[in-house]
């Protein structure tokens, strides 16, 4: 993506599931206690990507009860809900609308 993208500079950070166990490795039971604990610190960027499963159904709050909200502020960093889908993702990382194959090609 480099040379499409020259401006694109992501990075990937494993989150440890602390809060239930390290044995837990779904996305869906990382807690906004472990984000902050493990992120808080580091270069976040302009922003971090999380996915949807990691919030509760109502989309508004972490399974430890923590808003987006809070974690923005305790990171210093705007979160960015992406739905659980690859295409939404690397629409998000690049900025644009992108279009599954399935919808008919990319933009």
């Amino acid at each position: 993506a480099r040379p499409r993208y020259p401006n694109l500079d992501c990075r990937v950070q494993v989150i440890r599931n602390e809060y239930f166990g390290e044995t837990i490795t779904v996305a869906g039971l990382i807690t906004a206690t472990d984000l902050i604990a493990q992120l808080r610190g580091r270069d976040l960027g302009e922003e971090v990507l999380i996915t949807s499963a990691m919030l509760r159904h109502e989309q508004d709050r972490f399974l430890d009860d923590y808003t987006v909200e809070q974690v923005e502020l305790a990171l210093g960093v705007r979160v960015t809900v992406v739905d659980n889908d690859g295409w939404e993702l690397l629409g998000s990382l690049l900025g644009e609308d992108v279009f599954s194959p399935e919808q008919g090609g990319n933009n």
